[in-house]
């Protein structure tokens, strides 16, 4: 059957379908376009949320985001701390999950656990899984100051003084800014002569433990404070607890040696000093050792060497070098009796309470707009036989642009001088 097709049909239809074909491309690369740089699009729009503080339009645009840019670890960093702007307790969870996903390797790695132990600490209340991500944080990035203020304020917290302590603000002080290393220094007087309220930490040491009962450290501290609170049976059998999980722990056996000693109990006292970890010997070891030989077996030439020993870690310990005083005098030394008993008595006058609270509360707190406050402490720790220290403080107050000198101590701060 012949099919009649009008003139010109062919190429009318011919061009039309050309045409369909065009605007069909057209759309699918617009479309493809539109697809490609919905990420960037989704960046941009989420920075500009977050700079206009629209938390919740930024977190969702983010959240896309990264769901297409999963590697992005800045996106990350950007989703968390919106997150933690946000509050609430599932969004700080969903930032840490979210910062989590940041592998070892990546340049942010280390700021990003920081960020983590940070929100786990002061935002969830768990202490032990922020001190693991602390310290993750100087493993992938060694010279990583912020985690070891992190390590040192949860110890400062439960009222936990070790050697690690110093150490981290040993590496502050080498490492860090002249900001970092008047936070090193501030601390370590904090970590010599403060103490945290028995019972803020108390009620801060519970709360951890309300979120992980097994929390070695809130433990601990706790223990520390209900020994403070002179509840002492329930400090000690507490103390018990935490040290037969841990037996190389210096600070438990440290309460508990105290505890024996104070109330007259040699045998409890001689046994754990006897039990004491070779690897974990450290000032206290040696000032209740000494104790120990003093009172209890009266053997002052061992005590005296303990003394001695001690005081090479803390110079400024005067009620121990009172102890090693008594002690060569009961040997017949009675020339360097007499000497260490004066240098008792001239760092126990300057370790008067109101001069350290003066320190404390009026020249630390204020070295950023005082920075002279530098050679008043310097004075103190000089005082105290703190020498090394004390230059320190003295090359901090040039860096820092104080001039020489102290502003008069007010009436009612005595000066400490014997």
């Amino acid at each position: 059957m012949n099919v009649l097709i009008p003139k010109g049909a062919l190429s009318r239809g011919y061009i039309l379908a050309i045409g369909l074909l065009a605007i069909t491309g057209s759309v699918a690369a617009g479309a493809w376009t539109w697809w490609r740089t919905l990420p960037e699009r989704l960046l941009r729009r989420s920075e500009v949320a977050l700079q206009q503080g629209r938390l919740r339009d930024a977190s969702r645009d983010l959240e896309s985001y990264v769901a297409r840019k999963p590697d992005d670890t800045r996106a990350r960093m950007m989703l968390a701390r919106c997150y933690l702007d946000q509050g609430g307790r599932d969004r700080l969870e969903a930032a840490v999950r979210h910062l989590d996903q940041i592998l070892d390797a990546d340049p942010l790695a280390a700021e990003s656990r920081v960020k983590s132990a940070d929100i786990l600490l002061l935002g969830l209340g768990r202490a032990a899984e922020a001190e693991r991500y602390y310290r993750k944080a100087i493993e992938v990035e060694p010279i990583n100051l912020e985690a070891r203020q992190g390590l040192f304020q949860i110890y400062w917290w439960q009222g936990r003084r070790t050697a690690e302590q110093v150490k981290w603000l040993e590496e502050m002080w080498q490492l860090g800014t002249p900001k970092y290393r008047m936070s090193a220094l501030s601390q370590m007087f904090l970590w010599r002569y403060g103490e945290f309220p028995a019972d803020k930490a108390a009620a801060m040491m519970e709360g951890f433990l309300r979120e992980d009962t097994r929390d070695y450290g809130a433990r601990v501290g706790l223990a520390h404070c209900m020994y403070r609170q002179k509840r002492y049976e329930e400090a000690v059998r507490l103390a018990r607890e935490c040290l037969k999980e841990r037996p190389d722990d210096p600070v438990t056996r440290a309460m508990l040696v105290q505890h024996a000693i104070d109330h007259g109990d040699w045998t409890a006292a001689g046994q754990d000093v006897e039990n004491w970890p070779e690897a974990a010997r450290d000032l206290n070891y040696w000032t209740l050792k000494g104790q120990y030989l003093q009172e209890g077996e009266r053997k002052f030439s061992e005590a005296a060497e303990c003394f001695e020993r001690a005081l090479a870690f803390r110079p400024d310990r005067w009620s121990t070098r009172y102890r090693l005083s008594q002690c060569l005098e009961a040997i017949g030394e009675q020339a360097r009796a007499s000497t260490e008993r004066e240098r008792s008595d001239r760092i126990g006058k300057a370790l008067v309470d109101t001069r350290v609270k003066h320190l404390l509360e009026q020249v630390i707190s204020n070295l950023g707009s005082r920075p002279q406050g530098c050679y008043e402490m310097a004075e103190f720790l000089e005082e105290v036989g703190l020498e090394d220290e004390s230059h320190r403080w003295r090359r901090l107050a040039e860096e820092l642009g104080g001039s020489a000198g102290t502003q008069p101590l007010s009436a009612d701060q005595p000066s400490g001088k014997s």
